[in-house]
């Protein structure tokens, strides 16, 4: 069967959203300890996340988007820091970063991670 490239509601308006209507979120993780290797180290975090943050600010039809990072590490100091340090970074290489928004918790400790991070990253348009 084909499919129909633009499904309709009960009410026979297209269901499918106009990318520029849109709000684009990318999500990254990383841990400061976990066995999953470099794919959600917190090391590469920010190169992850600013590689997201360029392809967002310069793709086309995105008007509204951000990048949501989720993170594990040894406190929340450390964690907060990092993410203002990031999104600092991130607006010297010229990059719309409209300022991150920045959430910390304290967690038992999981493998050397006591605390967490949530960090919401809006990204203006280049």
């Amino acid at each position: 069967a084909e499919l129909d490239p633009e499904p309709l509601d009960a009410s026979g308006v297209s269901s499918v959203m106009d990318p520029e209507s849109a709000f684009w979120l990318e999500v990254k993780t990383g841990a400061a300890c976990r066995d999953l290797g470099d794919a959600g180290d917190l090391t590469t975090l920010p190169k992850r996340t600013t590689i997201d943050l360029a392809r967002l600010a310069h793709a086309p039809g995105v008007r509204h988007a951000a990048v949501l990072v989720v993170a594990f590490g040894p406190d929340e100091a450390t964690l907060a820091h990092d993410a203002h340090a990031l999104d600092r970074h991130a607006a010297e290489q010229g990059l719309p970063a409209l300022g991150a928004v920045v959430r910390t918790f304290p967690l038992t400790d999981r493998h050397g991670n006591a605390a967490g991070l949530v960090a919401l990253i809006p990204v203006g348009r280049a």
